[in-house]
């Protein structure tokens, strides 16, 4: 992986409090195609910035690549995180 989940993370809290879903995607968006845990650090990240500021993840921000690349996760053994992804997901293309 490119750079460790916790360096993108602190990377993060360097932002705030101008954190965006651009932002969140241009963090995690690579790390995300890397592996599960970037792709549930990037929807982590998200779902926090909607609880915090009322911002959903949407089209604008998940290009449909990205969309792909999270939605095949699911073929994963996520246990309790798939409903994160799923909910994430449904989000998206809401």
């Amino acid at each position: 992986m490119a750079e460790d989940i916790d360096v993108l993370k602190s990377k993060l809290m360097k932002r705030q409090p101008n954190v965006s879903g651009a932002i969140i995607v241009e963090i995690f968006g690579g790390a995300a195609y890397e592996s599960w845990a970037g792709a549930l650090a990037l929807i982590e990240a998200y779902l926090e910035l909607e609880e915090m500021t009322g911002e959903p993840p949407n089209k604008a921000h998940i290009n449909d690549e990205l969309y792909l690349v999270l939605k095949s996760y699911w073929s994963a053994d996520l246990g309790d995180d798939l409903i994160k992804l799923d909910s994430f997901l449904g989000k998206v293309r809401g």
